[in-house]
């Protein structure tokens, strides 16, 4: 189960399609792209499986095969992570984390 970093870490504003990330640990601040800025905005919300991530951006946005799908949902998965901005639980190991997250 993907989940956005609960620890109060990063402030997040979302502009009309993308969204600006500030650090407070590092003082950086991110510009996302329009499809890591639904992601984001998606698991805001409650965290979701890579299928339920699929599934959500299939609705909004148009690929051209499941495949490209997958493949790009997957490479921006991985970059949010890479980063810090999210993190992967196997669902049997799923965290009770806090539930506040600063806007």
């Amino acid at each position: 189960m993907w989940q956005i970093d609960k620890q109060n870490r990063f402030i997040i504003k979302k502009l009309a399609d993308e969204a600006i990330i500030f650090d407070r640990y590092s003082g950086s601040t991110h510009l996302l792209d329009t499809l890591s800025s639904e992601i984001l905005t998606l698991l805001q919300s409650q965290p979701h499986g890579l299928g339920d991530l699929a599934q959500n951006l299939k609705v909004k946005f148009e690929f051209p095969s499941d495949k490209v799908l997958n493949f790009s949902l997957e490479q921006h998965l991985l970059s949010l992570s890479s980063q810090g901005f999210i993190v992967n639980y196997p669902s049997d190991t799923f965290p009770d984390l806090p539930e506040t997250l600063s806007h």
